[in-house]
């Protein structure tokens, strides 16, 4: 039996606690474990993520960095991403709970890490059966 895998992409908007708010361009392939759709699945993704924060940068001392006009500047959390996550699609019925961990590489600032927890409805266009 060849295994039944799913190619997604996937767009997301989101905001953590008031302080980041992200959009995401991310593409994944999930493999469910029993290979039909539903269960338990797997699904690493990468992609691109889009973002602004209201966290403010420092220095090594913990001093607020600023511009040439004195104002703070916020941490990027823009670059490339990277997930896996992993979660349960309920047979009959398409709704999808995981948990999903999630890197940012924001170059220069440091990198973010997003742990989450998803409850999501899930979509599909189709699936290749092969």
């Amino acid at each position: 039996m060849t295994p039944s895998l799913k190619t997604l992409l996937l767009i997301s908007l989101s905001t953590t606690l008031c302080l980041a708010s992200k959009a995401q361009l991310e593409f994944g392939r999930m493999t469910t474990k029993n290979f039909t759709g539903t269960g338990f699945y797997l699904e690493p993704n990468v992609g691109y993520t889009f973002g602004g924060s209201d966290i403010i940068k420092v220095d090594a001392y913990g001093n607020q960095i600023t511009d040439a006009n004195g104002n703070p500047i916020d941490q990027k959390v823009s670059g490339p991403s990277t997930g896996l996550s992993v979660g349960y699609i309920f047979p009959g019925f398409p709704v999808n709970l995981g948990l999903r961990y999630e890197r940012v590489f924001s170059n220069p600032d440091p990198g973010v890490n997003l742990f989450t927890f998803r409850a999501t409805y899930f979509l599909s266009f189709g699936h290749r059966d092969d």
